[in-house]
């Protein structure tokens, strides 16, 4: 196969694949490609040398490092990499290197690479404070910048450094931006200076971690402020252990109103969310433009309410792909059996629900096995480990068989009360879907 294609669609492949790997399949690909895409090991004794190596080097298109114990020495010795003349995407693995301050200055200097259209840094679990965030905001001054991830839990921001990536809304071609902030100290002010991110006219998706950030309701309503981002397609909010009840989980529900967004993420897990949240963020079947929605709220307070509540998703007209995370949250048979009622839903054809440690036994099982009726259902996920279903709710689960288009199906029933009759039945099951 290598022998039909020429050096030139050589070379696009690897541009789609970026991967090192297809320098190496034979003669003609090495001499193709050779060092177009490399990933490289770097630590404190041959940083310097690689540096040294890969500067000025027109071959290099993608670069991927995995640094070891740098510290700040070796990240400005990575800042050399600015000048590698047709660098378009370089990927940075940072975690637990011991930089501060001085290295997240260096690193501000990527900013000045000529072509580079594509960077991901790492610096989880480092030693960076406000003013090295501030550093880093620097790269909104990238000309080319199309996509940008920045890696930054587990160290010491507060809500001044948040401020600082904020502006990073003024990058003239960022599309898309990802930023973890889990783990530092970011209150109802960073929440606040995020929300402005919905003033880019430009980005199109949008991921925002800030697990373990006590902004509470109200930094829930300051991020709800995105539904305004004109160009936003795709949003993912990681908001676990923000101590969020149901007025923040109502606020966000406004995100309905986005005017582009497609697919939506929201992490809600370990909060307070009950009956009242819910009912508000199953309103986001309104949504016009929807085709995707991921709702995960384990271990909060839904109880059977809540699942019915959510239940009502079964009237969004866009969607195509929900995922409900619903792990132990206290739902029983009443709350399986509305959430049964999703097989309506219109134009659904990906389902998962995540049911594990909840109190649902065979009724609730006999319910969800209803899910076979769903007209236009491929692909179907459903944890139902550490409940209480047992022979008879495992052979209607098993019906799942006669689901007319079903091509894809995980089942877990783990830690339930299921004898031999209903694992034959089962069986059956895994038959049809070998």
């Amino acid at each position: 196969m290598a022998f039909r294609l020429c050096a030139d669609e050589w070379r696009h492949v690897s541009a789609f694949l970026q991967s090192p790997a297809l320098s190496h399949v034979c003669l003609q690909t090495w001499n193709a490609l050779q060092r177009r895409h490399l990933l490289w090991l770097a630590t404190s004794s041959n940083v310097s040398e690689m540096m040294t190596m890969l500067k000025d080097d027109p071959a290099v298109h993608t670069l991927t490092i995995h640094c070891k114990d740098i510290k700040d020495g070796g990240a400005r010795q990575l800042a050399v990499l600015k000048d590698v003349p047709s660098l378009t995407s370089l990927r940075l693995h940072l975690k637990q290197n011991r930089i501060n301050e001085h290295g997240a200055e260096a690193f501000a200097a990527l900013k000045e690479a000529p072509l580079m259209t594509a960077l991901s840094i790492n610096l989880e679990r480092n030693q960076i404070k406000d003013h090295g965030a501030g550093a880093l905001a620097m790269l909104k001054h990238s000309h080319l910048m199309q996509t940008l991830s920045l890696n930054l839990s587990g160290n010491q921001l507060t809500d001044k450094g948040v401020q600082a990536l904020a502006t990073l809304k003024e990058a003239s071609s960022l599309s898309a931006l990802s930023l973890n902030l889990q783990y530092n100290s970011i209150g109802m002010g960073g929440a606040r200076a995020l929300a402005a991110l919905k003033d880019s006219a430009l980005l199109t998706a949008l991921t925002l971690d800030l697990e373990h950030s006590p902004i509470g309701d109200s930094g829930a309503q300051a991020l709800a402020a995105l539904a305004h981002a004109p160009s936003l397609q795709a949003l993912r909010l990681g908001l676990a252990l923000c101590q969020i009840g149901d007025n923040g989980a109502n606020a966000l529900a406004a995100l309905k109103n986005a005017k582009a967004l497609k697919a939506l993420t929201l992490n809600l897990r370990y909060n307070l969310t009950g009956t009242s949240g819910a009912q508000g963020l199953a309103t986001l079947r309104a949504s016009p433009t929807l085709t995707s929605l991921t709702l995960d709220l384990e271990r909060n307070q839904l109880g059977d309410h809540g699942a019915q509540a959510l239940a009502s998703l079964k009237h969004a007209v866009s969607l195509t792909s929900l995922h409900l995370m619903l792990q132990r949250n206290q739902i029983g048979d009443s709350g399986a059996q509305a959430l049964a009622q999703l097989k309506e839903t219109p134009s659904l054809t990906a389902l998962t629900l995540d049911l594990d440690q909840n109190n649902i036994g065979d009724d609730g099982a006999q319910e969800l096995g209803m899910l076979k009726d769903a007209a236009f259902l491929k692909t179907l996920v459903m944890n139902l480990e550490d409940n209480s279903v047992s022979d008879r709710g495992a052979k209607a689960l098993a019906a799942l068989k006669n689901a007319p288009r079903l091509a894809t199906l995980t089942l877990n029933l783990g830690h339930n009360q299921i004898a031999v009759n209903g694992a034959q039945a089962l069986g059956a099951l895994s038959d049809a879907h070998s």
